[in-house]
């Protein structure tokens, strides 16, 4: 019974489309042969060569997602559920690896708009400049990154050309900006938090402390999607130059905030307290976090809109199906396109139940070659379900004849939480606030 389930394997999977990769160097062939063989050797008869297949599949890491059959076309029932497991360990691997800061590797002189081309290409984040001259651009600078972390060479290149980042929903964008005199950054692997001290002030109703406000500024490598951000302000603590206690406001809270849809970044606002007669010019400051995000994007392109039916695409345990795509008549030579698309998730669960609505803030757009790529000005959702949705996206103006589009869907893959730890230098505190009789109330801001 066993070989004959073997048979129906082999003939299954030579007749299932592979996708084409190269993986360590060695020819895409040869990874997508040893990865039929393992799943083959998922359902022989005796557990050592089971439990040997399992073990490789899992030790060749996520790169042989792609050659994995859908587990409904698995006849043997228990090939088809070993196939699950291994699927839901090999991606949370390939979302957490995605969750990690990205590292950069060149060596030599380039001109300032070079170095961002090349930071792009190897860290997949959207980098750009904004309101600078046209000799900012053509600077040539003398570089060595060794593995440098993402916001490492951001801070490399602003720090020499006196820019600033800001993430925006657009990506990454350096300008020129005034510096902050009371801000200190940290970076911790894709995340970096810049501190904002506030001057301390009075609290009314309370003659024996004095406010200590601090704002942290939360941003995201471009290329995630974080979704929340969780923070116990207990889990911070606070010293200063001269010794003195300074302790939080409210150490019992628990604060989550949610990302909106403007781009990767978060402001926290943390309150600390210290006796009413400190003085008090530095501070240090320490703690944790933890950011909650969609993880593991994987890109969904689809070619020739105008075709009747375009074949569904799978990867890492989501399907996307191109249901429609409509172009109106052209108007003044532009057309107006709606695309319908389905997007069911195989594991869904409280995790997607509870934040599905960041499915709608998935990124989407029509791309066609010579042209900017387009994004929606609208959407609707006729079906939103557990781990499912139905999207109708609206695009406007379009200057390209139907036949040239490309729609392109990016969808993370899991949801996790990645703990965030920061520790941030001495921190300059502006002047005390002071107002006579008419102290400030608690939670404004100065």
């Amino acid at each position: 019974m066993g070989a004959v389930r073997s048979q129906f394997l082999v003939l299954l999977l030579l007749a299932c489309p592979l996708v084409e990769v190269t993986a360590g160097g060695a020819p895409a062939s040869d990874l997508k042969q040893r990865v039929r063989q393992l799943i083959i050797d998922l359902d022989a008869n005796r557990r050592a060569v089971r439990d040997k297949a399992r073990n490789d599949l899992i030790r060749l890491g996520p790169r042989v997602l792609p050659h994995f059959p859908a587990p409904a076309d698995l006849k043997s029932v228990a090939a088809r559920a070993t196939i699950r497991r291994i699927r839901r360990t090999l991606e949370r691997t390939q979302a957490l690896e995605s969750a990690s800061a990205t590292r950069v590797t060149f060596s030599g002189r380039r001109t300032l708009g070079q170095l961002i081309k090349i930071i792009q290409q190897q860290t997949g984040n959207r980098l750009r400049l904004a309101n600078v001259k046209e000799s900012v651009h053509r600077r040539e600078f003398e570089v060595d990154f060794q593995k440098a972390s993402f916001w490492d060479t951001v801070s490399d290149l602003c720090s020499r050309s006196e820019l600033q980042p800001l993430v925006t929903s657009d990506g990454c964008v350096l300008a020129p900006s005034p510096g902050r005199s009371h801000s200190r950054s940290s970076d911790s692997g894709p995340f970096r938090v810049t501190v904002t001290a506030r001057p301390p002030r009075a609290i009314v109703g309370d003659n024996k402390h004095l406010l200590i406000p601090l704002r942290l500024d939360w941003s995201a490598e471009p290329r995630l999607r974080p979704l929340y951000l969780v923070c116990r302000p207990a889990d911070f603590s606070v010293s200063s130059s001269t010794g003195q206690r300074i302790v939080p406001r409210s150490p019992d809270a628990t604060l989550e905030l949610p990302l909106g849809t403007t781009g990767p970044r978060l402001q926290l606002r943390l309150d600390f307290q210290a006796p009413r007669e400190t003085r008090i010019k530095s501070l240090s400051l320490k703690g944790r976090a933890l950011v909650q995000l969609a993880a593991g994007t994987q890109p969904f392109v689809f070619s020739g809109l105008e075709r009747p039916s375009i074949p569904s695409q799978r990867q890492a345990g989501v399907v996307v199906s191109l249901k429609e795509a409509r172009f109106s008549k052209p108007r003044n030579g532009r057309y107006n396109a709606q695309v319908r698309i389905g997007v069911v998730y195989e594991s869904g669960g409280p995790a997607f139940e509870s934040h599905r609505t960041w499915l709608l803030h998935n990124r989407a757009r029509l791309q066609a070659k010579g042209q900017a790529d387009v994004a929606y000005s609208r959407l609707e959702t006729p079906r939103l379900g557990d781990g499912t949705a139905e999207i109708v996206y609206h695009f406007e103006n379009l200057s390209a004849p139907p036949d040239r589009w490309q729609f392109r869907y990016e969808a993370p893959t899991l949801i996790i939480r990645v703990p965030v730890e920061l520790s941030f230098p001495q921190l300059t505190i502006p002047p005390a606030t002071r107002n006579r009789g008419r102290p400030q109330q608690q939670g404004q801001d100065s």
